[in-house]
């Protein structure tokens, strides 16, 4: 396999971890999810794009028609959403457009492959989430870090996440206060990293690497060959130092109303 076509494999299996959890997230909230077999759209009904997302599947034989379902589909249900198309679909942008989709900027993906059992950053309380009071510390977090209204992230992280095997959150304590927080989604043995994240106060300490690592670690425990993330430009660097490796890139769009 060559550099290129081993990027795109790494890619596509990001993007099936990605679909994978926000299908999770829509489920938990009591959301929907919804596919015309070229566009699969994860919905929570919250007012936020985070967590009202579509994704293309494949480039497909009547983008047009199938592209423009899909926009009245999310129009319909949950007008304030995004969709993403990996680079590497090379879909027709002029497609998208005719269709009532609107290019909304892009985010990078990034992957590493292979993984192991080696913790990295320094020794600190990493507290799985498994209760509701712990689901409760990890909500607060993520509102602070990712500044997302409360409301928001407690209609998306409920309860029923807590049941499903394959997601896991994570808390790093400092002398007993929550400092950094990190989630893993683990299908088809990739190992989904999301939400991670170190309060302003105690950064600069690694604990960014601890609980992205512990999602590895883990991850690795429960089958997984690699290890997937969507970076921001500040989290970028201290991944690639990690050894993940930018493997394709999302275009974004948003639906326009008809």
């Amino acid at each position: 396999m060559t550099t290129t076509h081993r990027a795109i494999d790494l890619a596509l299996r990001a993007d099936d971890n990605l679909r994978a959890v926000s299908s999770a997230w829509a489920r938990a909230s009591g959301g929907s999810v919804w596919t015309n077999n070229d566009v699969l759209a994860a919905l929570s009904g919250a007012e936020t794009r985070a967590y009202n997302r579509a994704f293309v599947l494949r480039q497909p034989d009547g983008a047009l028609r199938s592209f423009t379902e899909a926009r009245e589909h999310l129009v319909a249900h949950a007008p304030v959403s995004r969709l993403f198309a990996l680079e590497s679909m090379d879909i027709d942008e002029s497609i998208l457009s005719a269709a009532g989709l609107q290019r909304d900027g892009g985010i990078p993906s990034m992957a590493l492959h292979p993984i192991d059992a080696t913790p990295i950053g320094p020794d600190v309380e990493i507290v799985p989430v498994r209760s509701h009071s712990m689901l409760a510390v990890l909500i607060g977090l993520v509102e602070t870090l990712f500044e997302f209204p409360h409301d928001v992230l407690t209609r998306v992280f409920k309860p029923p996440l807590l049941q499903d095997p394959a997601w896991h959150g994570y808390v790093a304590y400092i002398d007993g206060t929550p400092a950094a927080t990190s989630t893993l989604y683990v299908h088809e043995r990739v190992a989904g990293i999301y939400y991670v994240g170190t309060l302003k106060q105690y950064r600069k300490r690694g604990l960014g690497e601890a609980v992205t690592r512990r999602c590895v670690v883990d991850g690795f425990a429960a089958g997984c060959d690699m290890a997937s993330l969507q970076a921001s430009p500040e989290g970028q660097p201290v991944y690639e130092r990690m050894g993940f490796q930018h493997v394709g890139y999302y275009r974004t769009y948003i639906p326009q109303e008809a």
